[in-house]
């Protein structure tokens, strides 16, 4: 076999690296320290596979039980507004038909205009007309575009009054409306004489626009 210049250079040069290298390592010091390192960095080695599942896990668990800890906490916030809400209700509960008549889930047309034609014979007033416009029928299936309407959580319908009488008697009709358990707002008001016949002459026509509500479903 013919070697190469280049290959023999090589050749030589690491017979005497191997030359000086081999006294050394035949030194009882230098083989325990050089097999302690080794045998170090194979220890330290598996150690880091073995170790890594574990620590990762370890990790992994400390990051949930900091999850669960805030999920605990938050669960603990909406227990007691529960718990709160639950004892509001109770404290209200005996009120709840007054809130409701004050303000009903359906407008109660019929009922309004009964208790103004009521409040009215009570305060020595008499009505000549109440009106009401045509409200919804409730209940009824709603059309596809109506039930992509946003819903308001009130609804209004006016409501004209005209009633006659004295000056006394429509000022207690206006007491006991400002006073009527059903929510009521006044949108004007208007005063003139009667000209009814027969009537009084200190009779006086009263004519009131209103807005009622109603809750929405």
């Amino acid at each position: 076999m013919v070697y190469s210049p280049n290959q023999q250079g090589s050749e030589n040069q690491f017979h005497r690296y191997y030359q000086r290298l081999s006294p050394a390592l035949k030194k009882p010091k230098v083989r325990t320290s050089t097999t302690a390192v080794f045998s170090f960095l194979a220890i330290s080695l598996f150690a880091w596979y073995a170790i890594r599942p574990t620590a990762q896990t370890i990790i992994f668990l400390r990051r949930e039980i900091a999850d669960k800890t805030v999920l605990n906490e938050q669960m603990e916030n909406k227990i007691t507004a529960l718990i709160e809400a639950q004892a509001t209700y109770e404290t209200i509960k005996e009120r709840l038909p007054i809130i409701q008549q004050a303000l009903p889930y359906n407008p109660d047309a019929v009922i309004l205009a009964r208790q103004l034609r009521n409040l009215a014979v009570v305060s020595g007033a008499s009505v000549s007309a109440i009106q009401i416009p045509s409200l919804p029928i409730l209940g009824q299936e709603a059309t596809p575009g109506a039930k992509l309407a946003p819903s308001k959580p009130l609804e209004p319908f006016p409501v004209s009054v005209v009633l006659s009488g004295s000056y006394t008697s429509l000022k207690t009709f206006m007491d006991g409306l400002l006073s009527l358990r059903r929510i009521t707002s006044i949108d004007s008001i208007t005063l003139k004489p009667a000209l009814r016949l027969g009537a009084p002459g200190d009779t006086i026509q009263l004519s009131i626009r209103l807005q009622s509500y109603y809750l929405t479903q």
